[in-house]
């Protein structure tokens, strides 16, 4: 299994156990570049590197924010993107934590970097975006691997 196929594969996982069970898979495009709407980004950096992102509606990120932190959804509405970056770190350190463990290859994350293009140095070759159903609404997941990967 590729390390994008692993990342996917545990978001899923991630996204069931700390957000909802209500999350499938949808459809994945392959592009060369983020969408607009991204809101977060994070780097993983070391023996494997990525750019990873999120982006879906605003609607969709206040209602998942709302379900994940457990604050009412009114208090959501100027935040979603710092509940947002708050999930992606960690599913991003239980992935990289997987990778050290099942496979010896070291990472570490970045902080995350909220709005427009990613502001990492990493040039990646394929952005691979993924999309899951929720009651929620759409929500795209994005993982961009580097030209080595």
């Amino acid at each position: 299994m590729s390390k994008k196929e692993q990342y996917f594969d545990e978001l899923l996982q991630s996204l069931h156990l700390f957000i909802d069970k209500s999350f499938s898979y949808k459809s994945e495009k392959i592009t060369d570049s983020f969408p607009d709407d991204c809101f977060v980004f994070q780097d993983i950096i070391g023996e494997y590197v990525a750019v990873t992102a999120v982006s879906c509606s605003d609607e969709a990120a206040s209602r998942v924010s709302a379900k994940y932190s457990g604050i009412d959804l009114a208090e959501c509405e100027g935040i979603y993107d710092e509940i947002l970056s708050d999930f992606i770190n960690l599913h991003n350190g239980r992935f990289i934590v997987n990778l050290s463990n099942n496979f010896n290859t070291e990472c570490s994350l970045s902080p995350p970097v909220f709005k427009g293009e990613p502001a990492s140095s990493i040039d990646w070759r394929t952005v691979y975006i993924r999309s899951y159903d929720s009651d929620f609404g759409v929500i795209n997941f994005i993982i961009a691997e580097t030209e080595n990967e």
